[in-house]
């Protein structure tokens, strides 16, 4: 009940910042990719996810603020069975710092982004959630098409423990 609750509040909490987006004439939206592997400091040597769903979907909800979500279908590679790994999702809040504001065109320049991801580990049947911050660069190219490259900082929380997390991540893909 509780999970119905909180995708509930966050569709609701979507859908009133993209009408907010509206009323400001923004309307760009980006769909890419974030190609991404994961080694986890607690699996052993060799062993990694692979996301093979990588999908990223951003938008501005507020003149120099987007919100980004990127699923999660990570395949783990391990010594003893290779499969499924973890099912998820993250939600980012990019905020653009001294750079361009959405309503001229497509986001871009450095940005600093709070972060919530929950995934589901199929292995041993654990929650992930995380919490951290991502400073970073989005670059845009010719025709819209635009890349970013972020530092991820923060922890997630594994059933009753907490880990650190240190990611790097990278998303390419176009500003329609």
């Amino acid at each position: 009940m509780s999970r119905f609750i909180f995708f509930a509040t966050v569709l609701f909490a979507f859908g009133v910042c993209k009408a907010q987006a509206a009323n400001l004439g923004l309307s760009s939206y980006f769909i890419g990719v974030t190609p991404s592997i994961t080694a986890e400091p607690y699996y052993d040597a060799g062993e990694f996810d692979v996301n093979i769903l990588p999908f990223v979907y951003q938008t501005s909800v507020f003149e120099k603020a987007d919100i980004r979500m990127t699923s999660i279908v990570n395949y783990g590679i391990r010594k003893n069975e290779s499969k499924l790994s973890h099912i998820g999702f993250e939600i980012a809040f990019p905020i653009r710092l001294l750079s361009q504001s959405s309503t001229t065109g497509p986001a871009n320049g450095f940005f600093v982004a709070p972060i919530f991801s929950v995934t589901q580990e199929q292995i041993d049947s654990e929650t992930h959630i995380g919490l951290w911050v991502e400073p970073g660069y989005q670059f845009v190219f010719f025709n819209n098409y635009s890349m970013s490259i972020g530092l991820q900082l923060g922890a997630t929380w594994i059933d009753s423990d907490i880990a650190s997390h240190l990611g790097v991540n990278f998303i390419i893909g176009k500003w329609l």
